[in-house]
């Protein structure tokens, strides 16, 4: 079993099959076994609408910091598209978590591995952010994925 599978964003793992992972027995352990997608799991009763496949998102329950509850949403593609962003800002606002969210960067068609985190939340979760001397613990959240 090698110990990290090689995926790109925005395209589909080489292994997948209609009826599955065609190496589910012999998967690696990054990402497949001790990856849980959030909308799979369920715990925040996220809408039918953050399906990964229609949300073009993968949600992540990334854990907490200084009490907030933090989900992180990374494109399935170099964006999230607008209309996923705002059911996904207004989950956040409803729901009082914060929400690390990803833009990638391209060049032509490809993935640099580069891209830039992004964070919303209530307006006491920026508060907290903005005067949080553990700042950079937030923003490493989201490589720990």
């Amino acid at each position: 079993m090698s110990a990290v599978l090689a995926m790109e964003p925005g395209k589909p793992c080489r292994h997948k099959r209609a009826e599955g992972c065609a190496i589910y027995d012999t998967r690696p352990e990054k990402p497949c076994r001790t990856f849980s997608c959030a909308w799979l799991l369920d715990d925040h009763s996220y809408p039918e609408t953050m399906r990964p496949d229609r949300s073009k998102v993968v949600l992540s329950d990334i854990g907490e910091w200084e009490g907030w509850r933090v989900i992180s949403a990374t494109p399935v593609g170099d964006q999230i598209p607008e209309k996923t962003l705002a059911i996904l800002r207004d989950f956040s606002l409803s729901r009082q978590c914060a929400l690390l969210y990803y833009s990638l960067e391209r060049s032509g068609e490809q993935f640099t591995g580069r891209g830039q985190q992004h964070a919303y939340g209530p307006p006491e979760f920026t508060k907290a952010l903005a005067a949080s001397s553990n700042e950079a613990s937030f923003w490493q959240m989201g490589h720990a994925l």
